[in-house]
């Protein structure tokens, strides 16, 4: 009876005491999440005397703890509850404070990762990239197999031009001992990869990269992809079968890039005429010149436009090859006679006109690709023809045009 008596006393002062807490945590301002989470022995007063409130029958004693705890440990206790604060607040939207409780718990627990995990997103978040890049470079520190934060942060260093150091980092992700050869993380670090060589201008590295991508899509059990991963891979410009032959015949890998190549052809997306346009690549690369010839008349009779002016420029390149260089402008001329809504064809013509100052077929050519499609190429043409002619008042009119257009540039992103 006498222990039953003693364990209600002892539930009931508890009980008392911390709604005594809450009460002067009301009355003093000290209810807010932060100081509710994070506050220490401190938030209440530290007279060594028992506290009497007026309300209350018997007062507060403070607690004697048997072991008291080292400065160390409450550091890490304090630097627990700052935590906590941050991740209540961040839960109510109000990720400044978070991102301030975060800092205070990674003051007194210099060490902690989920500390840094939490901080570097939301430091991206709210535009402290400074602070985020350092929380990340210590967060890897802390632990180089976390290859999530490895690839955020690789990501974020391409968004910023340094694909070195995105590569680095990226190509540091799919060395950590938590990612599978043959899995779909893999695969997504090795897009990153390939993209970022590609940029770059390493053929033989993105090659490489490509070769895990090109053979991840022929055999996705081998890789464990889903249809939604290799979907996307598909349709991926960078990615697409398209992308990878593109990639093989840069590196010289002929073989490959062939079936690279037909692979594309074959895709819903694919056009039996880029796949001659390709093929013609692959046999130029390779000498075949004749063979060459034969499959971009294939593409040129598709009246594709998908290569833009690489196409005619790829004739002139088989052209001199075969030793015929004279023979382009009377083939481009056909070209554009059979394809006359072809903007690119006019864009080439006019450029070859501009070469032998030929001004006023220039500017024919060039009015007439402005007129079907208008681009910059083709106003900037026009500005070398009037400044030639000494027309001012064209060329002033141009300029005008060329500053009405709504131009982007492209820059390869991972996103």
């Amino acid at each position: 009876m006498l222990a039953s008596n003693i364990s209600i006393n002892i539930i009931t002062r508890c009980k008392t005491a911390i709604f005594a807490y809450l009460i002067v945590g009301f009355f003093t301002g000290l209810s807010s999440a932060s100081t509710l989470f994070a506050a220490d022995e401190a938030a209440l007063p530290s007279t060594g005397k028992p506290l009497k409130l007026p309300w209350m029958d018997e007062p507060l004693e403070p607690l004697e703890p048997i072991n008291p705890r080292t400065p160390e440990m409450q550091n890490e206790v304090n630097a627990q509850a700052w935590y906590m604060t941050g991740r209540f607040l961040q839960g109510r939207n109000n990720f400044r404070g978070a991102f301030d409780a975060y800092r205070k718990a990674r003051d007194l627990a210099p060490n902690s990762l989920p500390i840094y995990r939490a901080l570097v997103p939301l430091a991206f978040s709210l535009n402290q990239t400074t602070d985020a890049l350092r929380y990340a470079l210590r967060a890897v520190e802390l632990d180089p197999n976390d290859y999530l934060l490895l690839r955020q942060l690789g990501v974020h260093m391409a968004s910023q031009r340094k694909y070195e150091e995105g590569i680095k980092l990226i190509l540091q992700a799919t060395q950590s001992n938590r990612v599978k050869k043959q899995s779909a993380v893999f695969i997504q670090l090795n897009r990153d990869l390939a993209i970022l060589y590609s940029a770059t201008k390493d053929d033989e590295h993105a090659a490489d990269s490509y070769a895990i991508i090109f053979d991840a899509l022929q055999n996705p059990a081998k890789y464990k992809l889903d249809f939604n991963m290799r979907s996307l891979l598909s349709a991926d410009p960078r990615t697409s079968y398209e992308a990878i032959g593109t990639a093989f015949l840069k590196a010289k890998r002929m073989e490959a890039a062939v079936k690279a190549f037909e692979l594309a052809a074959k895709s819903p997306r694919g056009k039996p005429g880029l796949l001659s346009y390709n093929l013609a690549q692959v046999y130029q690369a390779t000498g075949k010149h004749k063979q060459a010839a034969v499959q971009l008349q294939k593409y040129f009779d598709a009246k594709l436009q998908e290569k833009g002016l690489p196409a005619y420029e790829l004739l002139a390149e088989i052209l001199k090859s075969q030793k015929q260089p004279d023979t382009l402008q009377q083939k481009i001329e056909e070209l554009a006679q059979a394809d006359p809504q072809n903007p690119y064809l006019q864009l080439f013509l006019g450029n070859l006109y501009l070469e032998k100052k030929d001004y006023s077929q220039a500017e024919a050519a060039y009015k007439k690709s402005s007129d079907i499609a208008e681009s910059v190429a083709a106003y900037t043409g026009l500005i070398s023809v009037y400044r030639h002619l000494q027309k001012p008042e064209k060329l002033l009119n141009t300029f005008a045009s060329i500053l009405g257009m709504r131009t982007t540039l492209e820059d390869p992103t991972l996103e």
